[in-house]
């Protein structure tokens, strides 16, 4: 599996920055693009159904705004012409910012958060080194005689050239960082190793350990000694059987009639059951 680089994040970061449209659009694009396919890769899943369009790049949607097709070829000639420029300028520098990024993408998993401004200490530095370094030797690049013909010193032309592509390089190493959104990377991302190179297991510092108790931490609300505290109760004091009350304390209950003056006649309530019988018999 292709380990991750923080594609969700980094693209969320460029996303949150950019406009429609723009390279920077189409870099976040691509890094999302990039974070849902391995995602799918970590759960054993296929391919997803749907085409994942990403922002055209900015040369072709120019060249294509054109009305004519001869619109479009000059434009397409036109941006043939800046790249070829460019890279005649800034191509060794070019090929040193793209090596070093690729270095330090390929090792970003075990390095975690890419910073910029090391490169950027690391391209003054060789300025200053650079600059000193002419102003204290005697040769010069280019010298013009009194028949005001241009005479080059190859060596120092040559330093130059060299000194001026590697300051270069490591000033768009540093832009390759920011546009990619290595900033979205937090900071200790990428865990302790758990064993040293020995194979022993790391002794974990007292700082860096954690203390399981939900409540570590939380305030504790202050008593107020004046306040009634509440009576606690046990519950094997409670599933005890209370002690019964002496048999001459306790209150007889005397039962209840609804007529309690009336006086009732046994024999009569004998001789309507007895008439009851014989007129069911009949």
């Amino acid at each position: 599996m292709t380990a991750s680089r923080w594609e969700k994040e980094r693209s969320a970061h460029l996303l949150s920055r950019s406009e429609a449209g723009t390279p920077k659009r189409r870099r976040a694009e691509l890094l999302a693009r990039r974070a849902r396919r391995l995602s799918r890769g970590g759960m054993g899943t296929a391919e997803s159904s749907f085409s994942e369009d990403v922002t055209q790049q900015w040369w072709r949607e120019w060249v294509q705004a054109g009305d004519r097709d001869g619109e479009k070829a000059s434009r397409f000639l036109l941006v043939m012409a800046a790249f070829g420029l460019l890279w005649l300028v800034l191509g060794p520098a070019l090929v040193i910012a793209f090596a070093l990024y690729g270095l330090l993408w390929i090792f970003a998993p075990r390095i975690g958060r890419l910073w910029a401004w090391p490169w950027l200490a690391a391209a003054a530095a060789v300025l200053a080194v650079g600059a000193y370094a002419l102003s204290h030797s005697a040769a010069e690049p280019v010298t013009v005689s009194a028949g005001f013909v241009p005479e080059f010193d190859w060596s120092a032309f040559l330093f130059m050239a060299i000194w001026g592509q590697l300051v270069a390089g490591l000033v768009l190493t540093s832009y390759y960082i920011v546009r990619s959104g290595w900033a979205a990377v937090p900071q200790g991302a990428v865990p302790k190793p758990v064993k040293n190179k020995d194979g022993s297991y790391r002794k974990v510092a007292e700082k860096e350990k954690v203390r399981l108790d939900p409540y570590a931490g939380a305030p504790v609300a202050a008593v107020d000694s004046t306040e009634p505290q509440e009576k606690k109760v046990s519950l094997a004091a409670e599933s005890e059987p209370q002690d019964e009350e002496p048999e001459d304390q306790v209150d007889e209950e005397e039962p209840l009639f609804s007529d309690e003056d009336e006086e009732w006649d046994f024999d009569e309530v004998e001789k309507n059951d007895e008439g009851h019988e014989e007129g069911e018999k009949s």
